[in-house]
């Protein structure tokens, strides 16, 4: 069933703080270590991320061509998203965790604004 809206809200709040707090930790964890311990951490936390679902993975690779357009679109976008992890935690090597949050957060707001601009699409 659905949380209690109470409830709810307290998840939403955990939920915010947990995700608030990914640029402060990221740079606290790295301390103005070099690029490659950079790309070790991310390694380390996309392995840990792959590990906690792995018990989702079926148990039998589906076939076909479907199955492996959906592999392959999986793996690229695993792929960007780890780039991108990755370029944020180098990018934290050279700015502070706060001046990050922003411009991360700044783009999420503008990308509707940039869609319409170059592709004259409007995001809902």
């Amino acid at each position: 069933g659905a949380l209690p809206p109470a409830a709810a809200v307290v998840v939403l709040g955990l939920v915010t703080v947990l995700w608030g707090a990914q640029h402060s930790t990221i740079r606290a964890t790295l301390g103005g270590t070099d690029a490659l311990e950079a790309a070790t951490l991310n390694a380390v936390r996309f392995g840990l991320a792959a590990l906690c679902f792995a018990p989702w993975l079926p148990i039998a690779a589906p076939t076909g061509v479907r199955a492996a357009l959906a592999w392959r679109g999986g793996l690229e976008l695993g792929a960007w998203l780890f780039l991108g992890f990755a370029l944020q935690a180098v990018g934290l090597l050279f700015t502070t965790a706060q001046r990050s949050g922003l411009l991360l957060y700044l783009n999420v707001k503008l990308v509707p604004f940039f869609a319409l601009a170059f592709f004259g699409r409007a995001v809902p």
